[in-house]
């Protein structure tokens, strides 16, 4: 009996943040790399085969910043009010603390807080990301360092 392979389908989205772009740069890429990175037609949209995704990473080593920075800005880099061209993993970074400060909007804000509360709380997110680093998960690992910048 043949072994059935698991196919592991991620979003735009998830992909954009394993790449470190973001999600409208990534679906330019991947449409002009379409032998690569083909997409799977899903009940809520696109996907892509996440080993599609990091065979791809391996292939152009995305790892190495002068490359990737090459790379993606061909799909187009996005720029700042001022003309600053801003990298895709910091604007991807931004958009990741952005979210997750909207989703906290009802708890208020730390502008009332005294500095001793903050560094606690600051903290105790450093903790977190300690725990998610010993676990290994990129996932975690950008979840907290996102909870410890906001």
């Amino acid at each position: 009996p043949m072994e059935q392979k698991t196919i592991r389908l991620i979003s735009a989205t998830q992909a954009a943040m394993f790449i470190g772009c973001s999600p409208p740069t990534f679906r330019r890429l991947a449409a002009d790399n379409p032998d690569h990175l083909r997409p799977v037609v899903t009940p809520s949209g696109l996907a892509w085969q996440m080993e599609d995704v990091m065979a791809w990473c391996d292939r152009v080593r995305l790892a190495d910043d002068d490359r990737r920075d090459s790379l993606l800005a061909a799909w187009g880099r996005e720029t700042s009010k001022k003309g600053i061209s801003i990298r895709p993993a910091l604007l991807k970074f931004a958009e990741l603390m952005e979210e997750k400060l909207r989703a906290n909007d009802h708890k208020g804000g730390w502008d009332d807080e005294t500095t001793t509360y903050l560094f606690k709380r600051l903290k105790e997110e450093v903790g977190e990301l300690e725990e998610a680093l010993k676990m290994r998960s990129v996932y975690e690992i950008r979840h907290e360092c996102v909870d410890a910048a906001n």
